[in-house]
């Protein structure tokens, strides 16, 4: 079940609703929206796209790591909560160029210089 827990495209917990092609593949609600066809089959999605409500059921009983957990985060989530969890998250990298004002920019501050060492 592991495997089948994060979307295919973005590798991510699904926090909202989860999607489906006919040929049953999953998607989750932030890739289905830049996409017209399933990455896996090719299959178009059509104007009316089809929810995964057991696979949505399923992982809602479930709870998860925060994504920074080798960090030393031990935070257990409910999926819908991740996402909200990883903006406050105390154990998240600082990324040093966001906070001059470069929002593209991914330089993470090593941890060695966040404890001020």
């Amino acid at each position: 079940m592991e495997e089948h827990q994060n979307c295919p495209i973005c590798f991510e917990i699904p926090s909202q609703e989860i999607y489906q092609c006919v040929g049953g593949h999953t998607i989750c609600h932030n890739c289905i929206i830049t996409l017209r066809a399933c990455p896996q089959c090719r299959e178009l999605y059509g104007t009316k796209k089809i929810r995964n409500r057991v696979l949505e059921e399923i992982l809602d009983e479930k709870t998860f790591d925060c994504f920074n957990v080798e960090e030393g985060c031990k935070a257990k989530l409910k999926r819908q909560d991740i996402s909200t969890h990883v903006e406050s998250c105390p154990k998240r990298p600082i990324y040093l160029c966001k906070l001059l004002g470069y929002p593209r920019c991914n330089y993470v501050l090593e941890k060695s210089n966040r404890s001020g060492k």
